[in-house]
């Protein structure tokens, strides 16, 4: 057997941090090895080294995005999912411009966090199925351009 996906959840919100910590360690295959709120994580991800990053977006998007693209250069081979509340298109992108692999709603149900995170750390992409056809959608309204 390989070794164990190390996944390390990032959000403000302790309730949350917790359930999706009892979800991900369901999987046989996954250990998450830290847990925080925003100040204490650059040094977690430092002391742990996580292969993938759960990571929840706040009320300043402009600062989760921020935080995308600082942790896409200080640990370029550590894998970045974004959990966000709305699901909108323009954060989606704007996320995997800033080097996040996969961009799931908050809400998405337990295995499907579980399933992306295994994609993610192959190095594939995972979007949510309602924010792909929003920007779908966006796409067919620019015609063809995003």
């Amino acid at each position: 057997m390989s070794d164990p996906i190390r996944v390390s959840i990032l959000d403000g919100d302790n309730l949350f941090r917790q359930s999706a910590r009892a979800w991900l360690e369901t999987a046989e295959d996954i250990v998450v090895v830290s847990e925080a709120k925003r100040p204490e994580a650059m040094t977690l991800i430092r002391e742990t080294r996580p292969d993938v990053i759960v990571l929840g977006v706040s009320a300043s998007r402009a600062d989760s995005l921020q935080m995308v693209e600082q942790l896409c250069e200080l640990f370029p081979q550590i894998k970045i999912i974004v959990l966000d509340d709305d699901g909108e298109e323009q954060l989606a992108l704007e996320a995997f411009r800033k080097g996040a692999l996969g961009c799931l709603l908050r809400r998405t149900q337990p295995a499907e966090v579980v399933a992306a995170v295994r994609t993610v750390a192959k190095g594939k992409a995972v979007l949510s199925p309602s924010v792909a056809g929003r920007i779908l959608d966006e796409i067919v309204k620019r015609g063809g351009s995003v």
